[in-house]
């Protein structure tokens, strides 16, 4: 984020308590949200009646739910920009429209679970639409989740359409780089190259279409990062994406997941694995293929469980912790599925070798995408049936019961006292709110 002017653009917010009271109701650049949205520490606060759960009298400010809606006569108490102005008139389950987004409206709405940050203009009901308006082409899921969705049209037939992608690499469309993992962005949006003046275009994998632009990408990561940098306009970083994706809209963070994870791939699949010899790129990018024993690869994604394990009876859900996540750090279970074992296999073996407990009937929730290098997260629900916890003595640093009132408390106070939970743009979260709002049946 360093050097980027646009990440220094200041912005209005109210910050949750456990980030210091002092800070409150103060201007801060977006270089600071970036990392504290990152730490689960940033949330924005509204002051109206029935926005939560739980009534908190005034001036506490309390947290805007999913589903929540402002009255268009009841502005948030204390978000005023230099004018005057009220940031917020409505929120809720609601994105930008890519179409007109300024940087007089809003910076940053989590996609329909929570706003993370607001701008210091008006943002007017005719700026924002139901997360199912999003787009013609993206799925509807119904719980979505940061980096999925988006309207990219990956067009799978122009893949194998030697010609086609002949014609058009390295002239047509832009260029998305990733270097040694990394993404580059400018401000909140990607920082592309056109075509023409990417480099190695004839490294350039075709990732598809979107508002009538073609999109490639290519991974530079054997090149010197400063190298790199030369070739960026001004303005652009190299930047993580596990940070960036919180900041950017919805089809662009999309995007770089995509590109980021093809460009994992073809840097750890440049040998073939049968035999050993070089493999050339084809299919636009999508396959590898060894010349020397006619092996054809193809890009892969390790699939993970994710549960939230809860005791009906006792209103309470299971979470744990490692050794090297910050103190008081609490989030679900997870592990990866195993050859020959089912979804609902892995959630039950990985409950027991993490926390020693068994689990009845499970129910998926939704997924996300986690190129972090290559993996997707399968979110579920599962059913605690017996036994007591017992955490596993070395991926275990503590697992333990937490109450649906403990945790509200939590997630009230933006994530003061114990435990800390998992950072709104992460599918561990969306799980246990799934739940704290009482949308979860089995």
């Amino acid at each position: 984020m360093v050097g980027n002017p646009h990440m220094h653009e200041h912005i209005d917010l109210v910050v949750a308590e456990s980030c210091a009271s002092e800070l409150q109701q103060r201007s801060l650049d977006a270089q600071f949200l970036a990392e504290f949205s990152r730490c689960g520490m940033v949330e924005v606060f509204a002051n109206f009646d029935n926005a939560t759960r739980r009534e908190v009298p005034p001036p506490r400010p309390e947290r805007l739910r999913f589903g929540s809606a402002v009255d268009q006569q009841s502005p948030a108490s204390g978000i005023e920009d230099q004018d005057g102005a009220t940031p917020m008139q409505q929120v809720g389950s609601a994105h930008l429209r890519s179409q007109g987004r300024s940087d007089n409206h809003v910076m940053l709405v989590d996609d329909g679970y929570q706003c993370l940050a607001v701008h210091r203009s008006t943002l007017r009901s005719s700026d924002v639409s139901p997360v199912s308006d999003l787009s013609d082409q993206a799925p509807e899921p119904v719980h979505r989740t940061m980096l999925s969705g988006g309207r990219l049209d990956r067009q799978h037939d122009r893949r194998t359409d030697n010609a086609w992608i002949e014609t058009n690499r390295g002239t047509s469309g832009v260029v998305h780089l990733v270097w040694q993992g990394q993404v580059v962005v400018s401000g909140t949006v990607p920082a592309v190259l056109p075509a023409d003046r990417a480099p190695d275009p004839h490294l350039h994998v075709f990732l598809g279409e979107l508002d009538g632009e073609l999109h490639w990408t290519v991974d530079v990561s054997h090149h010197e990062r400063q190298h790199v940098e030369d070739m960026l306009p001004s303005d652009a970083a190299i930047v993580a994406l596990r940070d960036a994706g919180a900041l950017l809209p919805l089809d662009d963070a999309n995007v770089l997941a995509f590109a980021a994870g093809m460009g994992y791939w073809h840097q750890t699949h440049q040998f073939c694995g049968s035999c050993g010899s070089v493999t050339r790129v084809s299919a636009g990018g999508h396959e590898r293929v060894c010349d020397a024993c006619k092996q054809v690869h193809w890009p892969r994604t390790d699939p993970a469980v994710i549960m939230l394990v809860i005791d009906q009876a006792n209103d309470q859900a299971l979470l744990g912790r490692q050794k090297i996540w910050p103190p008081k750090m609490y989030s679900t279970l997870a592990g990866f599925v195993e050859p020959g074992e089912s979804l609902e296999d892995a959630v039950a073996r990985e409950t027991f070798d993490e926390a020693g407990v068994r689990v009845g009937k499970v129910r998926y929730w939704c997924s996300q995408p986690w190129p972090f290098p290559r993996s997707v997260m399968l979110g579920f629900h599962a059913e605690y049936r017996s036994g007591d916890v017992v955490p596993h003595p070395t991926e275990m640093d503590d697992v333990r019961w937490f109450t649906r009132e403990e945790l509200l408390d939590t997630r009230l106070m933006g994530n003061r006292g114990n435990p800390m939970i998992p950072p709104l743009v992460t599918i561990s979260r969306v799980l246990l709110d799934a739940w704290l709002d009482e949308r979860v049946q089995f």
